[in-house]
């Protein structure tokens, strides 16, 4: 169907795109948001599944939509060719605070699998070039680059926040001076843009396995006592509880305060209190917890269950037993950031919206379920 970088497309199939394009524009499927299914689209539509295909395909050309393999087809942009080829810039500067927690120079998993997808070429726009921003105004005394100046300077086309304990005054100034983004668990202004990913309904979906699994005495160990992330974690939780009847418990919580070498006694003192599972703010943390209680003779699960909580370590990285794990689809938030980037870049704005992701539950070797639950749910 392809031939360079047109697409010949049939009359049947021409009815088709343009039926799709036209929702698309409309916001019917708006960025981010998964279109229905072929057979869905062949009963709305009335046109036959291979027109369908055909049509689809002519859209994932134009850059409008993508396939994600055991997923489904999204929306990745809503400007068509011809319109996107009005881009002048050839590299457009996108600036991203991240927490002071964020080690650039030795990144996460969580913070890879979310710039792999933020980077990710894509065809017919410019080149992105990520610059990483400070919102602490101290770091201005030893070169680092303060977000409210980078914006106000011209420096950089569109700004990312990670973070949202920030000065109203300074995102208001900001946004005067360029279109912004923010990205995260949770954002108190709700009249910017916002790509989230809900982490409070991943953990309540992992709490009420556990809970039906009989595993009711549940530690938590956290990172940081502050923030949206235990928040989340917390009132997750809670949640699953209250739906399973129990008392709203979570006194079992720990914290690492960002200190991965005090995971053994954490995991210690979760054991004295009871708790026959823990649940993890990440996998390396998870992975940690595990190999402790390894090394003490306690079986996983047998013994005590271990779920973790972004589903971004590979399996030939855990010894024993592969993680029970939230997934939350990072590539996935990353290449909707970079759409609605490129698209701030062209147009001088990003709609106000919120797009909201949900953790996927991946039930695995280290916690016990029963055999047609032991997949990816």
């Amino acid at each position: 169907m392809k031939q360079g970088h047109s697409t010949i497309l049939t009359a049947k199939t021409s009815v088709a795109r343009e039926k799709l394009l036209q929702r698309i524009l409309r916001g019917a499927y708006s960025v981010g948001q998964k279109i229905p299914t072929e057979p869905a689209l062949v009963e709305d539509l009335g046109i036959s599944r291979n027109t369908i295909r055909e049509a689809v395909a002519s859209l994932v050309h134009d850059g409008l939509l993508e396939r994600r393999q055991g997923s489904g087809t999204y929306v990745i942009g809503n400007e068509p060719t011809s319109r996107r080829a009005s881009f002048r810039k050839e590299t457009v500067r996108m600036g991203i605070v991240l927490g002071p927690w964020d080690d650039v120079q030795h990144p996460s998993s969580f913070l890879l699998e979310l710039m792999k997808g933020i980077s990710e070429p894509i065809a017919e726009y410019p080149r992105l070039d990520v610059r990483y921003l400070t919102a602490d105004p101290s770091y201005r005394n030893v070169g680092g680059v303060h977000f409210l100046d980078a914006a106000t300077s011209g420096a950089i086309d569109v700004l990312v926040l990670t973070l949202v304990e920030l000065e109203d005054a300074e995102v208001r100034l900001a946004s005067e001076a360029i279109p912004l983004l923010f990205l995260g668990i949770e954002c108190p202004w709700s009249r910017f843009p916002f790509v989230q990913w809900d982490l409070s309904a991943g953990v309540r979906k992992l709490v009420d396995f556990l809970v039906r699994d009989g595993r009711s005495d549940i530690g938590m160990l956290l990172d940081m006592p502050q923030g949206k992330s235990a928040a989340a974690f917390l009132s997750g939780a809670v949640a699953a509880m209250a739906r399973r009847g129990l008392p709203p418990d979570v006194s079992r919580t720990v914290y690492t305060q960002r200190d991965e070498s005090s995971i053994p006694q954490k995991v210690e003192t979760l054991l004295r209190t009871g708790a026959k599972a823990i649940v993890c703010y990440d996998d390396d943390a998870a992975v940690r917890v595990i190999h402790h209680l390894l090394s003490k003779g306690l079986r996983v699960p047998r013994d005590v269950v271990v779920t973790g909580a972004n589903d971004t370590l590979p399996a030939e990285s855990i010894d024993h037993p592969s993680l029970t794990t939230l997934r939350v689809p990072l590539m996935e938030i990353g290449k909707t950031v970079r759409n609605l980037v490129f698209q701030a870049a062209q147009t001088g704005r990003i709609p106000s919206q919120t797009l909201l992701f949900e953790p996927e539950l991946i039930v695995r070797d280290s916690a016990p379920a029963r055999e047609e639950e032991r997949k990816e749910l």
